[in-house]
């Protein structure tokens, strides 16, 4: 059902459970702040710059796996430690498919995998609800709003920097 409403619409799946429904009710709104063309040069700049997945797996990833913050559900599931090298391919597949033209247009690989990321997100921050490990009153829900915005915010700045360091000027 999930592939379906990716490549087709949620209209396209009539058995859809309405958790489904409501997902892609707000996944097919695009917020009003987006702006395509600076997307689109964001991207290509990013692709441009050959060596920019060195800066990410090098430099801005190391970044946001050492903030404790944010780094506690990967601690805790082990994929910190026993699937290092399966995320970094992940995320070096994720980030080149959004940097492609219309890399987050809705029929795009790149939105297909931001479904599917979110998604596992909310598996995980269930799944660590579940597990009673983790300590919401302490360090509030898993993978919260403002871990994602830290994490997209290490991401960008993180890959500038570390490009900077290499010389590329901005």
């Amino acid at each position: 059902m999930l592939g379906r409403a990716l490549d087709q619409g949620i209209d396209a799946v009539p058995d859809a459970p309405e958790a489904l429904r409501a997902l892609f009710a707000e996944v097919d709104r695009v917020p009003f702040w987006v702006d395509r063309e600076q997307c689109n040069l964001g991207g290509a700049t990013f692709l441009r710059c050959r060596l920019g997945f060195l800066a990410l797996s090098m430099h801005a990833l190391p970044l946001i796996y050492s903030w404790p913050a944010g780094n506690k559900p990967l601690a805790l599931s082990g994929h910190l430690v026993h699937r290092a090298s399966q995320r970094l391919k992940d995320t070096t597949r994720y980030v080149f498919a959004i940097s492609q033209p219309d890399g987050l247009a809705r029929c795009s690989e790149g939105f297909k995998m931001s479904v599917r990321v979110r998604l596992i997100h909310a598996q995980v921050r269930k799944l660590l609800w579940q597990s009673g490990q983790w300590r919401e009153e302490e360090w509030g829900a898993a993978i919260n709003q403002c871990h994602l915005a830290g994490t997209n915010l290490l991401f960008c700045v993180g890959v500038l920097d570390g490009l900077a360091r290499l010389g590329y000027g901005f």
